[in-house]
């Protein structure tokens, strides 16, 4: 405990140093990304402490529910901004699946079955991309998102098959000083694989100076018409302008629950102040 403290203090101590007097704006801890980029030479790291998934699965084969927990650790975005209105993000964790196979049927459970667990772990494929500006008005603001992830960063058991690529567009529209609406659209798609299609409708509230709120449901449609539904909500702590701590949690629809908390700071790597993104 005497260690995790003594580093947080260097931490912010070095953080303080390099100060920027924006505020800083992160695209977690929810789905939707924030429709503002970092500014020119900050850096800015999005860590994601820990990130529990439960979830329920039926298999149509076997007629029975198979139970899967999902847990990330440490996975950081870190975005820099390389131009006005632009920025270059890069991010990297630890991924590991536990599969509870055979664990109840439709029916009930059934006395003396002997489930089978499978666990496989590794670090995810980097994902590296850009984020450009694309509105920038008093009560609409927007950005795209575009980056891949590349499968021969990955740990052998979590490998995928090929590149990832991904796009997110966000819009927000600000209603007043402490509301705003927000949707996201989101393509997903990887070579001889289904695209992937997602949608959000966000409501953000801004508590106080210090603490931020969201309420976000959002779902996924597959080609091959599968659908999934999700909703999660979380809050946002101020700790100062260029750090701030997050809890979130969420559902889907026959599809589980989780819980996740992170760490967001930011730093100027240039010598003159910078107030706004």
């Amino acid at each position: 405990m005497r260690y995790l403290a003594s580093r947080i203090i260097i931490l912010i101590h070095f953080t303080a140093f390099f100060k920027v007097s924006a505020q800083i704006d992160t695209d977690r801890p929810g789905i939707t990304n924030s429709p503002n980029t970092v500014p020119k030479g900050v850096v800015q790291f999005e860590t994601g402490a820990f990130d529990w998934v439960h979830a329920s699965v039926y298999d149509n084969q076997s007629g029975y529910f198979d139970r899967v927990y999902e847990n990330d650790f440490n996975t950081t975005l870190i975005r820099y901004g390389f131009w006005s209105k632009t920025e270059l993000r890069a991010q990297w964790g630890f991924h590991s699946i536990s599969t509870r196979y055979h664990h109840k049927n439709i029916h009930g459970f059934f006395p003396g079955e002997t489930d089978s667990i499978i666990s496989i772990a590794g670090f995810k494929s980097l994902t590296l991309g850009f984020k450009r500006k694309l509105i920038g008005t008093d009560k609409w603001n927007s950005v795209i998102i575009v980056d891949a992830a590349l499968p021969f960063t990955a740990g052998a058991e979590v490998k995928p098959t090929g590149i990832l690529y991904e796009t997110f567009i966000p819009v927000v529209y600000s209603l007043n000083k402490r509301i705003s609406l927000c949707s996201q659209l989101t393509l997903t798609w990887m070579k001889d694989q289904n695209l992937v299609s997602g949608l959000t409708a966000k409501v953000a509230l801004k508590i106080n100076n210090k603490i931020n709120a969201f309420f976000e449901p959002y779902g996924y449609r597959y080609t091959h018409n599968h659908s999934e539904l999700w909703v999660d909500s979380g809050v946002t702590f101020l700790v100062r302008n260029s750090w701030q701590l997050d809890v979130y949690g969420g559902a889907g629809k026959d599809n589980g629950a989780f819980l996740g908390g992170g760490l967001s700071f930011m730093f100027n790597t240039l010598k003159k102040n910078l107030s706004s993104p």
